[in-house]
């Protein structure tokens, strides 16, 4: 848990840099030619030579299969409804066919002036950003899923087991389905405790926990660590005769 929050701590400190030295392009889109005119930061960050200008086309084919459509649509809703353009994409880079974030702000001027086809803003590659993103949002499941397991017996411990039953009560009350749940007490645990000492003791522990998760055969059926020698198994939709049956 320790190592894991340490690089919490670094991939914060990753994403605070990665933003800090971000460089910004900037552009002028002409609806009515279909025609990018950008500066070179601009033009480095899509791969284009530093003096180029990008048609419409040319953008369209950069972009990323899977985000194509959606960032059509809002670039077409914001051109159609004269509003703010803000939005994140992925594009296939033009000089290596590199995959990179691009995060766009776009804006229009005077609506009834002449130049109200024109939309002008920046461009930026946020490609590490989002990469550090990613990796914070790893970490966080991971420690998310370190909360809520049992470090011993790597069964579910009592924080998880009382989430699972709150929502299958829930779920058992909507539907009127039954909700089994079986108390299980390792008999005799402190004398074999005393007896072999602690190591063979939690080596027990976890060998009843892989003997009850491997009773279980059902998706929604759970397995906790109630404390100390208790474990809870949980069986929702299971009836008496199918509680008993897995007891």
């Amino acid at each position: 848990e320790r190592a894991l929050k340490q690089a919490l701590e670094r991939n914060m400190l990753w994403l605070d840099t990665a933003q800090k030295a971000a460089s910004m392009g900037y552009f002028a889109y002409n609806a009515e030619r279909k025609r990018f005119t950008m500066s070179r930061m601009a033009n480095s960050i899509f791969g284009l030579p530093p003096d180029d200008a990008m048609l419409l086309r040319d953008w369209v084919a950069m972009l990323h299969s899977q985000d194509r459509d959606s960032t059509l649509a809002v670039h077409g809703q914001a051109m159609e409804q004269r509003t703010v353009l803000r939005t994140q994409y992925r594009i296939h880079r033009a000089n290596d066919g590199q995959e990179r974030w691009i995060e766009v702000w776009g804006e229009y001027g005077d609506v009834q002036g002449p130049q109200r086809s024109r939309m002008t803003g920046t461009v930026q590659d946020i490609t590490e950003r989002k990469q550090a993103e990613e990796q914070l949002a790893s970490y966080r499941t991971a420690l998310e899923l370190q909360v809520r397991v049992d470090p011993l017996t790597q069964v579910a411990n009592r924080l998880a087991l009382g989430e699972v039953v709150a929502q299958e009560w829930a779920r058992a009350l909507r539907s009127g389905t039954p909700l089994a749940l079986l108390m299980v007490d390792v008999d005799y645990f402190k004398a074999f405790n005393d007896h072999h000492g602690h190591m063979a003791g939690d080596l027990c522990l976890q060998s009843v926990a892989r003997a009850l998760a491997s009773s279980l055969g059902r998706a929604g059926d759970v397995v906790a660590r109630y404390g100390g020698e208790e474990f809870v198994v949980l069986l929702p939709v299971a009836g008496d005769a199918q509680a008993c049956a897995v007891a």
